[in-house]
């Protein structure tokens, strides 16, 4: 079967040149394709003690700490696909003199021109046969390593499992993120599974620069994708206006306590239709109920706050995300917010539901065990900052003529001195961060962070980095890549659409910061280095 995928991925290579040459000119691809594609360096005469194969900028952050545990007499070999990446690689590991960085060729390359290896280890879902091949070829101990696969990936996977099944073949063990994870290599094909945790919460997670603390309400949207931005400016400046119309009732919002209560359901069976649940617990039962409702309460007087949210049926499922405001939310009628301050080892259960005939809504808190108290953000919204970060670098450019659609936006890499940024001097309600490599820097001083690539179908980013600094985390349903990082994170929310985003943003006071749980690790180092 090998040889047959060989010559196969050999003669699709030869008909892709053209299609590779036309892409190598893009500034994303112009330094990663002819270095993977069309003229690899050759390392073919150089021998490692250890190769360390990983795909883009996530996972080779999170091999900080392996690096580090790994003595300095031992040579290794980091391999990438991306260009930033590489970056990331260079600027975190070019220090390390036992090191070396480069891509990784195109598995047609990788039979002329890879170095050898005594042990390989690829990390998460890069499964390339000809990589595993080769190593065992050359005699390599070959590994796994925080493996992850998610339950859309496993259904495809499901369709080529004799392929898969020789593909693990060539992979001596498996270390898995999860026990959900390790079930799934294991149907593919893949012997001895271990979990061991995800990798990634070894790592410190610390700002480059340390931004003053402003004191302006600080949203950030992290790790965007296309139409991910349209989707946050589009809620938060409607959020922006609700602020303005509705501070003194937030005002007294803000000292009362609130516990849940769920109302009776409604008797009228018949008339039930798709109900989301716009709140649910952690163990996400889904709560199918078209009457109830959140109370708040102050001591043992109980003050009926929330009730049952309608919205015009005459209005037509948006495409554009726009997000749509009830006619009595500003009495209150339509509030949907997460319990404040719960006993701090209360599970919070059924916290709400919401009849909506058009499209239904949903969105998910989870909130954990704790032995803490729960804070929440007491800042006023009245000055706020929206500080957009895209994922990719080569669509600053159009993410900003967007964010001046929505009010003034100024770009980092205007400011002068970016290690003495005051975010309270800056005039402007948007702020693009146009430059690589200082995401953590404005999660350390966030108040609620937005992270994208779970609006869109990517498959969600890296929740840790965030929840470290204890600020509200907002994601999207769509985070099947990264379920078993969310499942170390104490209180996040998850939504499908802009409405509950301006909704939990409306109401941003009464929702609980997170936190991240990093007592199910143990012995990562040891499990992948043995």
């Amino acid at each position: 079967m090998t040889f047959i995928y060989y010559t196969l991925l050999c003669f699709l290579h030869v008909l892709a040149l053209p299609l590779l040459c036309a892409l190598s000119l893009r500034e994303k691809y112009k330094k990663s394709i002819p270095l993977r594609f069309l003229i690899p360096k050759n390392h073919s005469k150089k021998s490692y003690d250890i190769w360390l194969h990983a795909c883009s900028v996530g996972e080779v952050q999170s091999l900080q700490t392996l690096i580090e545990s790994i003595p300095k007499t031992q040579s290794i070999f980091l391999s990438v696909i991306t260009q930033t990446g590489y970056k990331q690689a260079q600027d975190l590991y070019a220090k390390y003199e036992n090191l070396s960085i480069d891509y990784l060729p195109f598995e047609t390359f990788i039979p002329l021109f890879a170095p050898t290896c005594k042990k390989l280890f690829v990390f998460e879902a890069e499964l390339w046969l000809m990589l595993f091949v080769y190593a065992k070829h050359k005699g390599a101990t070959t590994k796994l390593v925080n493996a992850r696969i998610s339950t859309r990936s496993t259904k495809r996977y499901q369709k080529l499992r004799i392929f898969y099944k020789h593909f693990f073949s060539f992979v001596d063990s498996v270390l898995s993120q999860s026990d959900e994870d390790t079930e799934r290599l294991k149907s593919l094909g893949a012997k001895n599974v271990k979990t061991i945790g995800n990798l990634k919460l070894l790592n410190p997670i610390k700002p480059k620069i340390a931004y003053k603390k402003p004191e302006s309400l600080i949203i950030v949207a992290a790790s965007t994708h296309t139409n991910e931005e349209e989707f946050v400016l589009n809620a938060w400046s409607k959020a922006k206006a609700l602020w303005e119309s509705d501070s003194e009732v937030l005002e007294n919002m803000e000292s009362k306590p609130c516990h849940i209560k769920q109302s009776e359901m409604s008797k009228n069976t018949e008339s039930k239709k798709d109900f989301s649940p716009f709140l649910e617990t952690q163990n996400e039962k889904n709560i199918d109920s078209s009457n109830c409702c959140i109370e708040r309460s102050e001591t043992s007087k109980d003050l009926e706050m929330i009730k049952e949210s309608k919205q015009d049926s005459n209005i037509e499922s948006r495409k554009d995300f726009s997000c749509l405001r009830t006619q009595n939310d500003k009495n209150l009628d339509s509030i949907k917010f997460a319990p404040l301050h719960p006993a701090p080892t209360q599970m919070v259960e059924n916290l709400d539901s919401i009849n909506n005939h058009n499209k239904g809504y949903e969105c998910k808190t989870h909130l954990h065990n704790a032995t803490k108290d729960y804070t929440t953000i007491k800042k006023d919204s009245k000055n706020n900052l929206l500080v957009i970060v895209p994922r990719h670098p080569e669509r600053f450019q159009s993410v900003f003529q967007l964010c001046k659609q929505y009010g003034k936006t100024i770009c980092l890499s205007e400011l002068q001195n970016d290690s003495t940024l005051d975010l309270d001097l800056i005039h402007a309600d948007i702020l693009l961060v146009d430059t690589m490599g200082c995401l953590i820097n404005f999660y350390a001083i966030s108040d609620i962070v937005i992270l994208g690539g779970a609006f869109a179908k990517v498959g969600g980013h890296n929740p840790l980095e965030p929840a470290t600094f204890a600020n509200v985390l907002i994601s999207g349903t769509e985070i099947f890549n990264q379920k078993a990082l969310f499942a170390y994170i104490q209180n996040y929310y998850l939504i499908d659409n802009s409405h509950s985003l301006q909704m939990l943003l409306h109401h941003y006071k009464q929702l609980m910061t997170s936190s991240v749980n990093k007592d199910l690790c143990h012995n990562m180092i040891e499990s992948i280095l043995e």
